[in-house]
């Protein structure tokens, strides 16, 4: 199968598997962005660069892997939401915890399956700008992702 045929096809599977994954694909579809796969550090799963194209991360997945794994589906939805967000919303702990929140809500529609207990207690912030809520999305990513995610090196609000 040739890349955009892949993509395609990924693009397809990601429209159909809930409301947020429609949205998610029009958006990448209605700008041709780029969507592949790329080696990333282990506790990434997929990526966006300011040019536009989304990754996934080769390290977990495969091509024929990503065609089948809705979790691989909830991440795209996820990199959509900081592409839509624009660059300084998306390198902050606000941006992080709504793009969070969209991609573990469609993965439980697809799924139906309940989150781990950080990712519940993730769920249940509401998405602000209030200091102290920032900070607790910030320790919950990281005790979720690990250290090397690399939540504590972003501002918790957008810096514009």
């Amino acid at each position: 199968m040739k890349k955009q045929e892949w993509r395609e096809a990924l693009l397809q599977r990601v429209a159909s598997c809930c409301e947020e994954g429609e949205a998610a694909a029009a958006y990448l579809r209605g700008r041709c962005l780029p969507l592949d796969l790329r080696r990333a550090r282990k506790n990434v799963g997929a990526f966006w660069l300011p040019t536009g194209s989304v990754f996934l991360n080769a390290a977990h997945y495969s091509y024929e892997s990503a065609l089948r794994d809705a979790g691989a589906w909830a991440l795209i939805i996820h990199e959509a939401c900081h592409l839509r967000q624009g660059f300084f919303t998306a390198f902050s702990i606000y941006g992080e915890l709504e793009a969070w929140q969209l991609q573990w809500r469609a993965l439980q529609k697809m799924t139906g399956q309940q989150p781990p207990l950080v990712i519940r207690e993730l769920l249940t912030l509401p998405l602000c700008m209030e200091v102290s809520t920032l900070r607790r999305a910030r320790m919950l990513m990281t005790k979720s992702a690990g250290f090397w995610y690399g939540a504590y090196f972003y501002p918790l609000r957008p810096l514009l």
